[in-house]
């Protein structure tokens, strides 16, 4: 988020810079993307010092084998602490082989980084630091698809946030195929590569396929912290080909996950109240399409309430939407037509200020997604079409239609897997 901070005097002044802070990642130091706090210096301090904890870790679990060295699970004791003292060495080499190949990188000179006869050095573009990087990862680690698989993971990660969709794309799915060569499903690891491969594929269905795998195995494997927005990805999908049932449930599940994964720190609180606000409105969604009306009504409020308590900024706005599109829709099904009807053409005309006075948003007006666009236009058609003689305009007919189509050819495609 530093790297791409919208004002240009909080972004790293140069690719040196952004070094610095990826080897201090890599190696367990503290960034300056984030503020320090005593919890965040002890973590660091700890996998900065893997062998000595491991060896304390392993200096206990001795203590415990003796005492219990007469017992009939001496020998599985014994076994457990050399995988874990084996897991320890190996993730300690695989940071350390990563950190040092970046160091390189970065540290490296290249004639292709001189302009003009002037060395550019430390001043060179990020983009020519990556190219550099991408070209040698498989030939320097040809041996050790582990570390290729994270590699190529950070890089598609960067490309990611720096707009470059193609080149994000070549090393996500390098990553998942790297990761399913060495795991066997349900991995940790393996469900990271599917989300982050589903978010650059090329076409819908393939997105719908591979973040579907993704969901299911997370769930499964039940760590790391992407399976809230694995879902707020999965599940305007799920509803648009009807499957109301795996929507309530992903949904059910991915609130309690972000509930009592995210801590309350003010780190943590960054992604907590935005993850759970979503989530809270995609509930009411959703409960609303099973015409359980009034447990969407209390998910309405509750999206609300947590609104109340977030930070004002653009992320905020979207959940806005998503709650006010909620209630709109709840209303067609309790036949309060004329409310609801009224509520949607706000929201396809960007007329945000027309559902409610809200602190916030940014401003009165906002463009909506053309996906939720042509959704909502679709219910707006669809309570037109119900009430005789209504007029319905040309622009919302056409968008209603994309969306119809759309979804028809989707379940086609996934029906032929």
């Amino acid at each position: 988020m530093k790297a791409i901070a919208k004002d240009p005097t909080r972004r790293y002044a140069t690719a040196a810079a952004l070094g610095d802070d990826l080897r201090r990642y890599l190696t367990d130091h503290p960034i300056e993307a984030r503020p320090d706090s005593a919890g965040y210096l002890v973590r660091k301090f700890v996998s900065r010092n893997r062998v000595s904890v491991t060896a304390s870790i392993l200096a206990l679990a001795v203590v415990a084998i003796l005492i219990s060295a007469f017992t009939a699970g001496l020998a599985k004791e014994r076994n457990r602490a050399r995988v874990a003292a084996q897991a320890a060495t190996a993730s300690a080499e695989r940071a350390e082989a990563i950190s040092g190949f970046l160091e390189r990188i970065l540290r490296a000179p290249n004639d292709r980084w001189y302009v003009d006869g002037e060395a550019k050095g430390p001043d060179a573009p990020i983009t020519a630091v990556l190219t550099e990087a991408a070209a040698r990862i498989d030939e320097d680690f040809s041996d050790r698809p582990d570390i290729r698989a994270d590699l190529h993971h950070i890089l598609g990660d960067t490309y990611m946030s720096l707009g470059l969709p193609t080149e994000s794309r070549t090393h996500h799915l390098a990553t998942l195929s790297l990761r399913r060569e060495i795991f066997d499903p349900p991995h940790p690891e393996l469900a990271e590569a599917l989300y982050y491969a589903s978010l650059v594929q090329d076409d819908l269905p393939s997105f719908i396929r591979t973040l579907r795998e993704a969901v299911d195995m997370q769930i499964v494997v039940n760590e790391g912290n992407n399976f809230p927005f694995m879902v707020q990805s999965l599940v305007p999908w799920e509803l648009d080909l009807g499957n109301f049932a795996r929507a309530d449930t992903l949904t059910r599940l991915a609130y309690e996950f972000a509930d009592t994964h995210f801590g309350r720190d003010a780190t943590s609180a960054t992604y907590r109240l935005p993850a759970m606000g979503y989530l809270a409105a995609q509930r009411a969604q959703t409960l609303g399409a099973l015409n359980r009306h009034a447990e969407a009504n209390a998910w309405i409020t509750r999206g609300d309430s947590l609104l109340a308590v977030m930070d004002a900024g653009e992320s905020v706005v979207p959940t806005w939407v998503l709650i006010r599109q909620s209630e709109a829709m709840v209303m067609l099904g309790d036949d309060d037509y004329a409310e609801g009807l009224r509520r949607i053409r706000a929201l396809l005309d960007g007329r945000l200020g027309d559902l409610g006075q809200s602190p916030i948003l940014q401003s009165r007006d906002a463009a909506l997604n053309p996906y939720i666009r042509e959704r909502l236009a679709d219910v707006l058609v669809s309570a037109l079409e119900d009430q005789e003689g209504a007029s319905i305009p040309d622009a919302f007919a056409e968008m209603a239609t994309a969306n119809r189509n759309r979804v028809a050819t989707l379940r086609a495609a996934l029906r032929a897997d």
